[in-house]
């Protein structure tokens, strides 16, 4: 079920999957034409196997809303979002998966809070 979260004053849609047993967290962070429903097959897999899944539309996709900032966009102000995100749902040393795009701001997200992530796979 899809929900809003106000993050850099920016709605952004957010997704996540809860395991019945919780043995760690990931996010899940799409590509560039991408939504958080690229993720909608492995999103219930890994739930299953244990892990609270959280993934979004990045600001200005889909269900996110667009924004005005003059640096919205720029790729430091993308990767704040992951953080802030997995932080404002109390995510606790997450597992961080990058696709495309994704990727980028997954790389920028682990090298601003390098302390935070419990792990880095970036895809394609």
């Amino acid at each position: 079920m899809t929900t809003f979260v106000e993050i850099q004053a920016e709605n952004l849609a957010v997704e996540i999957y809860e395991p019945k047993v919780r043995v760690a967290d990931v996010v899940l962070v799409h590509g560039w034409t991408g939504s958080k429903e690229d993720f909608n097959l492995i999103g219930p897999l890994l739930a299953d196997a244990g892990y609270r899944v959280l993934t979004f539309d990045n600001r200005g996709q889909h269900e996110s809303a667009h924004s005005k900032r003059e640096d919205a966009y720029q790729i430091h102000s993308l990767a704040r979002d992951v953080i802030d995100i997995a932080q404002h749902y109390g995510f606790e040393k997450p597992h961080l998966l990058g696709h495309s795009m994704g990727g980028l701001l997954a790389q920028r997200a682990t090298l601003d809070a390098p302390n935070y992530w419990s792990s880095l796979t970036l895809f394609c």
